[in-house]
């Protein structure tokens, strides 16, 4: 299993019997990327992301192709890790799998993923999506890369305009 299967199974177990629909899982996955960018200044697994209508989505590069999402979750459950449950015409992702947590995680990121999942467990598909779409995401095209690095901006203030003319006047 690589790194980002154990994470995306890891994510899902979290849900145990009750599941998490596809858009809900990207969601996390993004939202747990960013978080570690911003603790540990340093990417979480090897995944992508791009810009897609409901926010943000994994890619990966692999043996000289690309795989998107799509691909991304259908080799997991090809491979046994997660498998599908419809219900009332919603697919729910479910792990098959108990995790080594030890072989694939490091204490900074198991606390990461567990910071994020219990922060926003509770939020719906649709709300993970309508907070993904922040200032990075409208300012790109659809299927541009989205940068986790992006986070960083949470940190930057802007001055309001009369603070600027106070300073323009005082330094120019």
């Amino acid at each position: 299993m690589k790194k980002h299967e154990a994470i995306i199974a890891y994510i899902v177990k979290h849900f145990r019997e009750s599941g998490v629909v596809k858009t809900k899982l990207l969601k996390l996955l993004w939202f747990a990327h960013r978080e570690f960018m911003y603790a540990y200044s340093k990417n979480l697994s090897e995944l992508k992301f791009i810009k897609l209508p409901h926010g943000p989505v994994p890619k990966i590069k692999e043996a000289q192709k690309t795989l998107d999402h799509e691909k991304i979750l259908s080799k997991i459950i090809d491979d046994g890790i997660l498998k599908l449950e419809n219900r009332n015409g919603y697919d729910y992702f479910l792990c098959n799998i108990d995790i080594d947590v030890d072989k694939f995680f490091e204490p900074s990121e198991i606390c990461i993923l567990d910071e994020t999942l219990y922060e926003l467990e509770n939020l719906s598909a649709t709300k993970l999506s309508e907070l993904s779409h922040d200032s990075q995401w409208n300012a790109l095209n659809m299927g541009d890369t989205m940068l986790v690095e992006s986070v960083f901006l949470r940190d930057v203030v802007e001055i309001p305009e009369s603070e600027l003319e106070t300073l323009r006047a005082k330094y120019l």
